[in-house]
């Protein structure tokens, strides 16, 4: 008999299958919101629907300052698509599988996230916006397969 996850193995194990969306050649980035114990939305990082991940022609410096300059991130599509299909995060709990970047802590703020959860840093992220802003951050220390 297999043992059964978790709920906060089965959030981190998630978010990680949510980043193997991503289009993105630098970085697979992926986010969740949980509201209820309830996962009720996704994003990752890529380009804009229906647009191609086309670094030589927009510049995409792959790893260096500025990043890619194609690529939606993973935080703003989740708050997208929420906005999108209604549904309100207000509350909610986001799991990312990296720290948010400064837009994106400021987004995920004014979208009322009561707490941030993250598996590892990101270069640019500034998690201190969020904890400023009362949201409880969170590192997740378990194991991810």
């Amino acid at each position: 008999m297999q043992t059964r996850l978790e709920r906060d193995e089965y959030f981190a194990r998630s978010v990680g299958l949510v980043a193997r969306r991503s289009s993105c050649s630098r970085a697979a980035v992926g986010a969740l919101a949980v509201q209820d114990r309830r996962i009720v939305a996704t994003g990752y990082n890529g380009p804009p629907p229906g647009q191609p991940c086309d670094h030589e022609e927009l510049g995409c410096d792959h790893g260096q300052s500025e990043g890619c300059l194609r690529a939606i991130h993973a935080e703003a599509n989740l708050v997208a698509w929420a906005a999108r299909h209604g549904v309100p995060l207000l509350g909610a709990t986001v799991w990312s599988t990296h720290t948010p970047c400064r837009a994106c802590a400021q987004l995920l703020l004014s979208a009322g996230i009561s707490e941030f959860v993250f598996l590892k840093d990101y270069r640019l992220g500034e998690p201190s916006i969020l904890i400023r802003g009362g949201v409880e951050v969170m590192r997740w220390h378990g194991n991810v397969l």
